[in-house]
């Protein structure tokens, strides 16, 4: 049996479907909340990944529907989908990459109108192949979820395995990839020895929210909001704290951890 994982880019232009062996490695996307690999499955015996362009459908006739294009059509490697802009697709994958990486693929441009080859078909099938790397696999951190939000800033939490702490960081998709989009534009704050719940975002929003705690910290909330300069285009993280969970008599101030 194969279960199947239906999503709509977030452009709106294409609607992909994530084919899975077993149900339970399907990630918990949800309409535009494009947080994924929270279900991580141990045993990963990888995904296929299709799109349909839908940039013509009527939304009542299915022949108005793109043609299916077979990005990848093996059960070898884990690819989730992120975002895209446009025909360039990111995905967090495990291609290459033990603790997973997200690389950038490009889909090959074919109209409906036009007859599809079995050139193009080849196209297709080595396009994740050639796949771009984007953020690189780090050694001795799990990239344990990616998402997408303020359209363009790449959300990573990452697990630390010598130290099972999360930490978030924060990348703009939109920066040459040569030095700037490799360099994270900003890290969630968080306990030095704490765990991360979340974080939640979305394409189209500008907030995230996620939950901290720690040996000496029940559990906070913050909030962090992304702020782009339309001149420079540059980003401004600006982060707060929502609430915070206290006990009677206990000042979490003053507890070490070592």
């Amino acid at each position: 049996a194969v279960a199947l994982n239906i999503i709509i880019s977030s452009d709106g232009h294409y609607l992909i479907v994530e084919a899975h062996r077993n149900w339970t490695e399907i990630s918990n996307n949800s309409g535009y909340q494009q947080v994924i690999g929270e279900n991580y499955c141990s045993f990963d015996m990888g995904n296929k990944v299709y799109c349909f362009d839908l940039t013509s459908f009527t939304g009542f006739s299915a022949s108005t529907i793109g043609y299916c294009i077979k990005l990848i059509d093996v059960f070898a490697y884990r690819f989730e989908y992120i975002s895209n802009i446009e025909q360039d697709f990111w995905f967090r994958t495990n291609f290459r990459a033990n603790n997973y990486r997200v690389v950038r693929i490009t889909l090959p441009d074919v109209r409906s109108d036009v007859e599809v080859t079995v050139e193009s078909e080849y196209k297709f099938l080595m396009a994740w192949k050639t796949a771009l790397e984007w953020i690189p696999e780090r050694e001795g951190y799990f990239l344990e979820s990616a998402g997408i939000a303020a359209h363009t800033v790449l959300v990573l939490k990452y697990l630390a395995q010598n130290t099972q702490s999360h930490e978030v960081l924060l990348y703009d998709i939109t920066q040459t990839l040569l030095d700037q989009s490799r360099i994270p534009v900003a890290e969630l704050p968080h306990p030095p020895y704490g765990t991360i719940s979340g974080p939640n975002c979305s394409f189209s929003s500008s907030q995230i929210f996620y939950r901290c705690s720690d040996l000496s910290d029940p559990g906070s909330i913050y909030r962090a909001v992304i702020k782009r300069d339309l001149f420079s285009g540059s980003i401004e993280i600006i982060f707060d704290q929502l609430g915070t969970t206290t006990l009677p008599g206990l000042d979490k101030y003053q507890f070490e951890t070592t």
